[in-house]
């Protein structure tokens, strides 16, 4: 046994140490030569196929010569003969082809009526052995497969279809080239049978329907969704033609195919992109840019190719199966594109269908709102909400209004984050466009929000609001046709515990009183109680919007009446809205009261208290008081500096000595270097207002030529003093300034004390020797010159 011979001689070549292969015992010392024992069944398995070979060639001649002399004894065995004969047509080994059409033409002297007769009988067998372990049966039952079933009717290869697409499918996934190829032919001719069974013009109505019923759910579940690369490529293929060729006989099967087509833009991306979103950050790329990306290859895809197909054949009782596919997938599909294609089919879907669409309407707005509040991509967002605003066009008033209603609401709600608030903009923007005559009949509810968030923090909130507010009004005159409504929510924002909340409602009321002037009317008492309620909290620009005579003369009392009864560490935010409400309105003082709102900040205000001295002994406060309760005292001189910018004549010579003591209080010495400069720049806005005073004719002038010189006198040294502060320039240079100002006062008219200034002489020239600064000498060279010039002081 262990010399029989297996193979030819020669036919497996040579042995490692030289002679050929051939028996048994040669292949089981070679199998062990190679450390590979379990290699001897392999060896023999080949064996057997190789006898097998050998006989099927030796009888095939010999069995043509028989059958022409057995004739009719042969028929009876034709239904087990006849399906192998046409497959070992297609073996791959050209010797057996030739032998086995020997015996075919022999045997068969009509080939197709006998192909059609035992038709049954060659797909069973085509079928099974498609599905064999023996690459040679794999391939040949391919290439048959191929060529018997051109040409079939439906009622002869209905049955067979499925099965058919399923070996095609596990044909071009085989291990071996040679089978894949065969595979290819195989669906190739499968996809163009499908196309014409499927055709309603090619085919009737009824098996095309049939057919389509057959194959397009087995290509979308088996064959789109398979792992195998190839597979995806000709189911693609093969349901974009069928859905272009089969016309209305789609409509049955339109539910399942625009759902796997949705499902698909995701799950077919080229992965590359998935993965370079979520590392899109670190590499430095805007994410929304790369979402936009995404979406844009997508809709040059086959699947949106073939979507747009079937939305041309959309009818009523498709739309009623549709939409609860698309519910379903906006609720739970998953990716990117499948989220923006579903968004989108919905609202290509309502362009087309238009009124049809209207019993859905309000399921799809409901789920459409819903993804548009959970949803945090911008991309998917926006479609969304485009989705709602198309949806919203043909959809009932009920529908229409609750939409408006819950996205208003979900601007207000409380705790509202951006995202919240970006939702709610792009839905009432997206219902403004596309459904804008069912948007007219709810603008009571909406207009007056998009006016008071078009002042929202966020610019891309802001932004939407105000192309709503400016597309669907015109002008002024909405501000007076939603008064009432702007008023409500300016009485709840107002008072509201979120500070954003507050900050935009006091820039829309700022805008109101602004652009609305004397038409708030009878809102306006309302308006400004609401105000002065907040005053003792934290104070903002809305100040600035009052601009009326009578409103100025409430708000400003409180402001000082804040000023003077909170602790100093609070008082900055006051003291700053003092200044901004002084520096509005350049002739503010004199509209508030003819002594002057300077009179009553710093002499007495008989409200409250006597808030000159409290202003007086804040400016005095020692310098190494804690820092926790330092007085502003910075921003306290920048708001008596804006009041004394805008003082009248009289109300400079009223409040003179007040305004001396407090100036003289913050230059002494102990203060820090940024207070100092902030004085001696008040002092000199202080200067220039006692110039004006004194080059007015006035009855009382020599009063106030008195007036003046003891100011200028006590403020003088101190000044001295600060142009001694070398080491800071900002401060030896003001002070400098100063003193060329003071000079220049008391040489207009009241004079200045001559022992006073004999000092100054010395004091400035001993400055000359040792300064170095350009600038600064050329002021004390100036100063010098204006001495000899100086007024002496007037005689009593």
């Amino acid at each position: 046994m262990e010399d029989s011979e297996v193979f030819p001689e020669g036919a497996l070549g040579e042995k490692p140490g030289g002679g050929n292969i051939s028996t048994y015992k040669e292949l089981c010392g070679i199998a062990n030569e190679m450390g590979q024992p379990d290699l001897i069944y392999k060896f023999m398995d080949l064996a057997n196929h190789q006898a097998s070979l050998n006989s099927k060639r030796g009888a095939a001649f010999g069995f043509a010569r028989i059958a022409k002399q057995a004739g009719d004894a042969l028929k009876p065995h034709l239904r087990e003969l006849v399906p192998k004969l046409v497959r070992y047509q297609y073996d791959p080994n050209k010797r057996i082809q030739d032998a086995m059409g020997h015996i075919w033409r022999a045997l068969v002297s009509e080939p197709k009526k006998t192909t059609d007769e035992f038709f049954d009988e060659i797909m069973e067998d085509l079928l099974t052995q498609a599905g064999s372990r023996l690459w040679r049966s794999r391939e040949a039952s391919c290439l048959a497969l191929g060529d018997v079933i051109q040409g079939r009717k439906y009622s002869e290869v209905g049955k067979y279809l499925e099965r058919i697409w399923t070996m095609a499918f596990r044909g071009i996934d085989d291990i071996k080239e040679t089978v894949r190829l065969a595979g290819e032919s195989l669906c190739r001719a499968v996809s163009s049978l499908t196309l014409r069974l499927c055709d309603t013009s090619l085919t009737p109505e009824a098996d095309a329907k049939a057919a389509m019923a057959i194959v397009l759910p087995f290509l979308l579940s088996k064959g789109i969704m398979s792992s195998v690369s190839d597979i995806r490529r000709v189911s693609l293929n093969a349901v974009m033609k069928l859905v272009k060729g089969a016309g209305p006989a789609i409509r049955p099967q339109l539910s399942d195919l625009v759902y796997c087509m949705l499902e698909s833009l995701s799950s077919l991306e080229d992965q590359r992109l998935n993965y370079a979103e979520l590392h899109a950050e670190r590499a430095g790329i805007s994410t929304e840019k790369l979402e936009n990306l995404r979406v844009a290859v997508a809709k040059d895809s086959p699947m949106w190719d073939t979507l747009d197909l079937c939305l041309r054949h959309v009818d009523v009782p498709t739309l009623e199966a549709l939409v609860p596919r698309l519910i379903q997938l906006v609720r739970s599909g998953v990716g990117l594109n499948t989220r923006v294609g579903v968004a989108k089919f919905i609202s290509q879907l309502a362009q087309r269908v238009g009124s049809d669409i209207r019993p859905q309407s309000g399921a799809l707005l409901k789920s459409l709102f819903a993804a548009v509040k959970a949803e945090k991509s911008p991309a998917v967002r926006r479609a969304f909400a485009g989705s709602c605003g198309a949806v919203a066009k043909y959809a009932g008033e009920a529908q229409v209004g609750w939409l408006l209603r819950e996205a208003a609401a979900l601007y207000t709600a409380e705790g509202a984050d951006k995202d919240s608030q970006l939702a709610s903009a792009l839905v009432l923007e997206q219902v403004s466009l596309q459904a804008s005559e069912i948007f007219k009949g709810h603008s009571t509810l909406v207009l007056p929000l998009a006016f008071i968030a078009r002042f929202d923090e966020e610019k891309d909130v802001s932004s939407k609001f105000q192309e709503i507010w400016e597309e669907n009004t015109s002008g002024g005159a909405a501000l007076l046709l939603y008064m009432s409504e702007i008023m409500v929510f300016l009485k709840e924002g107002l008072p509201s515990s979120s500070w954003p909340q507050k900050k935009k409602t006091a820039k829309a009321t700022a805008y109101l009183a602004e652009k609305a002037g004397e038409s708030l009317g009878t809102n306006v008492p309302q308006l400004l109680t609401d105000l002065l309620a907040e005053l003792p909290g934290r104070l903002w620009e809305v100040l600035k919007a009052f601009k009326d005579k009578d409103l100025m003369k409430v708000v400003v009392p409180h402001l000082v009446g804040e000023c003077s009864v909170k602790p100093p560490s609070k008082k900055v935010t006051d003291v700053t809205a003092e200044k901004e409400v002084v520096t509005f309105e350049p002739n503010f003082l004199s509209i508030v009261n003819s002594e002057c709102f300077l009179h009553d900040m710093l002499i007495s205000y008989s409200i409250c208290r006597d808030f000159s001295h409290s202003l007086i002994r804040l400016m005095m406060t020692e310098p190494d008081e804690p820092k926790e309760t330092a007085p502003p005292y910075e921003k306290m001189l920048s708001c008596l500096a804006a009041a004394l910018e805008g003082a009248s004549p009289e109300s400079t010579l009223a409040t003179g000595k007040e305004v001396t003591t407090a100036l003289v209080a913050t230059l002494g010495q102990g203060h820090l270097w940024p207070v100092k400069l902030s004085s001696l720049t008040t002092i000199r806005g202080f200067l220039g207002r006692l110039k004006i005073v004194l080059s007015m004719p006035n009855k009382d002038s020599e009063q106030n030529y008195l007036c003046v010189k003891l100011w200028l006198e006590d403020l003088l040294p101190l000044v001295m003093d600060s142009i001694t502060e070398v080491k800071v320039l900002q401060v030896h240079s003001a002070a400098l300034e100063s003193l060329v100002d003071i000079l220049e006062v008391g040489n207009s008219g009241p004079g200045l004390d001559k022992a006073l200034l004999g000092t100054v002489e010395r004091r400035l020239q001993d400055a000359q020797v040792v300064e170095k600064n350009a600038a600064a000498k050329a002021l004390i060279v100036k100063g010098l010159g204006m001495l000899n010039n100086i007024a002496l002081p007037m005689q009593e």
